[in-house]
């Protein structure tokens, strides 16, 4: 049926295609008497000859819908069926778009997004189509074609006319920005997410509320999804862009672990506000890779201003390690959660511990101007790769956590490998990237091809001179490439 969805344009446009009814005996069913379209009448008014209508996802209100597959003779698809397999395929990419979202209702809520919005149903459309030519060609950018170029623009230029007062226009943006990372990360994904922060602005400080974390907390479940992970998106792009966080303000009101003086558990463990769901990584890190960026670009600009204050730097670091000392909270599920969901929720804790260790790691490159031969940056290194070879001793299905995981933490392999001289490491590193690259079922999504690019180039520039600082940054923004 997935062949079908997307070849069946063909099919119509050769009507002189021969006919498996003329070919099989299988069923006295292939041999049924042909209609004459044009006269043919339908005494119930339910039935529909149309061409196929690709426009629309929706069944039919007043009763099944069938359509001929080749005009002589002729085999009806119930619309039903149709819509139901393409339901299904749709739930399959939702699934790798967020690989460590709630499996329960988050691809269902992105399908009732498409069914809602026609600019929603147009972007996940062209999300599909992306997904399944990287499915039949992995190495190749599908993005670069001319037509598919065309589309892209085409749908940024009509999200651009809009207020962005509804949220499916959002997740619309969101599909825009997991094209490019189903397409190998380059490309202009920030122009898609821009126009997604517009919404989020207008979410979290919604006079409704007093603050961001009020509105986080209040907020109906499509919201807060597109809040957290347009925050994240946000997050990781300031590495790529090295330019402040857009959402920094609010990310301290919301995940600040000393904002307060009190700890707020409740709230970071709330399914509702974590980030666990559907990034796998704490809300405190999530502040710590924030501001840590931030830090990043105030220290860039003060030592260009000749002002740079080393003791200002080293405090401002010493805050932010300091909630990054402990490991992630384990599982809060009681006894009566399934095992699928156990087995999710350890997953995302292993995901989450990567993400800690990686934010430590960013901290100390910050602090110590990229220079891997540090003893503070080796011993972050270590507990990264701990931590990636802890993924294969868990107990879990070895394919389902190095795809949901590895997939997820990019960032940890990028810059982990970027500030490691060990080649036993840099082995490790590739092997992942590599198994993620292929894809047991033949996704061919991701941006792991491309990350191990960016690698083998660092290799070279700093095996030809050891002495340097490594430009893991600069090469990052050179290709544009969202660490997600």
């Amino acid at each position: 049926m997935l062949f079908l969805f997307f070849f069946l344009p063909a099919l119509i446009s050769f009507p002189n295609a021969t006919s498996p009814a003329l070919r099989s005996g299988f069923s006295r069913l292939y041999h049924d008497p042909i209609v004459d379209w044009d006269t043919f009448e339908d005494p119930l008014g339910n039935i529909n000859f149309s061409p196929w209508d690709f426009d629309s996802l929706s069944l039919n209100p007043s009763g099944p819908t069938y359509y001929p597959l080749y005009q002589t003779p002729v085999t009806y698809m119930p619309t039903e069926l149709v819509d139901e397999s393409v339901r299904k395929y749709v739930l399959r990419i939702a699934e790798i778009q967020y690989l460590l979202g709630d499996k329960a209702f988050l691809p269902e809520l992105i399908w009732q997004s498409c069914q809602q919005n026609t600019v929603s149903q147009r972007a996940l459309k062209l999300l599909t189509s992306i997904y399944y030519r990287r499915q039949q060609h992995p190495r190749e950018r599908v993005l670069g074609d001319s037509e598919m170029h065309a589309e892209l623009r085409s749908l940024l230029d009509e999200l651009g006319k809009g207020r962005f007062d509804n949220p499916d226009d959002a997740i619309a943006a969101l599909h825009g920005v997991s094209m490019f990372l189903f397409d190998g990360g380059h490309g202009a994904w920030l122009s898609f997410l821009k126009l997604a922060t517009e919404y989020v602005k207008k979410v979290l400080h919604s006079q409704t509320y007093s603050n961001p974390k009020d509105a986080l907390l209040w907020a109906n479940v499509k919201d807060a999804f597109i809040v957290k992970t347009a925050i994240w998106f946000d997050v990781l792009a300031s590495i790529t862009t090295c330019r402040v966080p857009h959402f920094l303000e609010e990310i301290r009101a919301m995940f600040d672990p000393s904002a307060s003086g009190i700890h707020d558990v409740a709230f970071d463990r709330s399914p509702q506000c974590s980030m666990m769901s559907p990034m796998g990584c704490e809300n405190r890190v999530v502040w710590a890779i924030a501001e840590v960026s931030a830090l990043a670009v105030w220290k860039d600009t003060e030592r260009l201003k000749r002002r740079l204050n080393i003791g200002e730097l080293v405090r401002r670091a010493a805050h932010i390690d300091g909630f990054l000392d402990h490991r992630p909270f384990e599982s809060m599920l009681d006894a009566s959660a399934s095992q699928d969901d156990r087995d999710l929720e350890h997953t995302r804790y292993l995901a989450s511990e990567i993400f800690r260790c990686t934010a430590r790691l960013f901290l100390a490159t910050v602090k110590n101007d990229d220079n891997p031969q540090v003893q503070e940056i080796q011993d972050a290194v270590d507990n990264i790769i701990v931590a990636f070879r802890n993924l294969f001793i868990s107990g879990l299905d070895v394919f389902n956590v190095s795809r949901s995981v590895v997939r997820s933490t990019v960032f940890g392999i990028y810059l982990c490998g970027a500030m490691t001289m060990n080649k036993a490491y840099r082995n490790e590193l590739l092997l992942l990237l590599d198994r993620e690259s292929n894809g047991r079922n033949g996704e061919g999504v991701g941006n792991c091809a491309s990350i191990r690019k960016m690698l083998e180039e660092l290799w070279k520039l700093v095996g030809a001179n050891p002495s340097r600082s490594v430009p893991w940054r600069q090469i990052l923004s050179r290709e544009e490439i969202l660490l997600v």
